[in-house]
């Protein structure tokens, strides 16, 4: 085994580890390997879900820990949380009004679901149009289309929150 001063590497999915067909190749997934059998440990780092970067580590041939929703989360490979950080109910209030009063609407990373509205479902139609898919497996995802929906939400698990609008009302 070839000794590396290097103890760690962490990986971005999208054009990363990633093609631009939203797979992992051999080259990656062999060089991955590689760096792990030197005793580099390796990190998926994501703004994702675990459910969208499982199957991912998965086809590298296993990493040892994925960080996902920008860091909110980190799992183990064998699928344990070891560290994780969510919104308070407050902050989701808040972020709420401020998106019903600005016309944006949220998209919200819970525990096991990603809840998404209108203006997401218009941005992964639009991404599905020009490369001819989606990259995310949206069999976890839950579309909300009214405001007492969202609320509803404030009680949940909350990692991570993207906000979709029109590029001046989310300024």
């Amino acid at each position: 085994m070839i000794s590396s001063p290097i103890k760690l590497i962490g990986l971005d999915l999208d054009g990363t580890l990633l093609g631009t067909d939203s797979q992992v190749h051999e080259p990656e997934r062999t060089a991955l390997q590689q760096a792990r059998q030197a005793g580099v440990a390796a990190a998926l780092c994501t703004g994702r879900s675990p459910l969208d970067s499982a199957a991912h580590a998965k086809a590298a041939g296993g990493v040892d820990w994925i960080i996902t929703e920008n860091g909110a989360r980190i799992t183990s490979a064998a699928g344990e949380t070891i560290y994780r950080h969510t919104m308070t109910p407050q902050h989701i209030d808040i972020l709420l009004t401020l998106c019903e009063t600005h016309g944006v609407e949220p998209s919200f990373y819970g525990e096991h679901t990603v809840w998404y509205g209108a203006k997401c479902k218009a941005f992964f139609d639009e991404i599905a149009r020009i490369r001819g898919s989606v990259a995310v497996d949206l069999n976890h995802f839950c579309y909300v289309d009214t405001p007492e929906q969202w609320r509803a939400l404030s009680g949940e698990t909350i990692f991570k929150a993207i906000v979709y609008g029109d590029a001046r009302d989310l300024d």
